[in-house]
């Protein structure tokens, strides 16, 4: 039934461009840009490349001036040049994760977040857009393993009474469980001692990093997922 569709899109297709063909030569001949050999010829042409669409499943080659198109090869070279490019771009983009896991040295702000954040999320939405998320799983894991340990440490610049406990992981927490335990008062209370930040200040900022926290630990967790099926062979 889908072939069926096709025939029918190709034949619809090639009607219109012949009927459209026809109709700009009409055009053309009476307001004098045409003679009448050349809106023959005109015609003649418009309709073969319409011929081709509407029979391009049973056509298998063609001729220009002589020279014979075959629309497999042109089709299959298409197709190695595709997934070519596709393989070059889950190459650079493998590349560009390694590098997003890297800090770019210098002094940054006390308050300020991680500077890695904005570079890997537009790379993310880069290979979102070419649709390799699945091809780039173990290299996405790895990033975000990277970033959710610096994200974590973050997280615990403002949570004194959990630093032993989440410094090195051997699991990351669950973003709710560190939210409630972040704002527990004699959490807050200590912090703010430390920090001189109010408590309303520092609350919006451990907000504002536990969701930070919890953007990478859902992708982290979704391409853990994708990475344990691709290996399983399960889609």
């Amino acid at each position: 039934m889908k072939m069926d569709m096709k025939k029918v899109a190709a034949v619809v297709l090639a009607i219109l461009i012949a009927i459209s063909s026809i109709g700009l030569g009409i055009v053309l001949l009476c307001y004098g840009f045409f003679d009448g050999t050349q809106f023959t010829a005109f015609s003649i042409a418009f309709t073969v490349v319409a011929l081709i669409i509407a029979f391009s499943s049973e056509v298998q080659e063609f001729s220009i001036a002589g020279n014979i198109v075959k629309l497999k090869q042109v089709k299959r070279e298409a197709e190695i040049a595709i997934e070519e490019l596709k393989l070059s771009r889950i190459t650079t983009y493998k590349m560009l994760l390694k590098i997003s896991k890297k800090y770019s040295g210098g002094v940054g702000e006390v308050d300020a977040e991680d500077e890695r954040l904005d570079d890997f999320w537009f790379l993310y939405d880069q290979i979102e857009k070419f649709k390799i998320e699945k091809d780039l799983s173990v290299e996405i894991e790895d990033a975000t393993n990277e970033l959710l340990l610096g994200a974590l440490r973050d997280i615990l610049n403002y949570c004194d009474n959990l630093y032993s406990k989440y410094v090195d992981p051997e699991e990351y927490p669950e973003p709710h469980v560190l939210l409630t335990e972040a704002l527990e008062p004699s959490c807050i209370d200590a912090t703010c001692k430390r920090t001189r930040k109010s408590k309303d200040e520092l609350k919006k900022v451990l907000n504002e990093r536990i969701d930070t926290y919890e953007r990478l630990f859902q992708l982290n967790k979704r391409v853990k997922k994708w990475h344990n099926n691709r290996f399983q062979g399960t889609p």
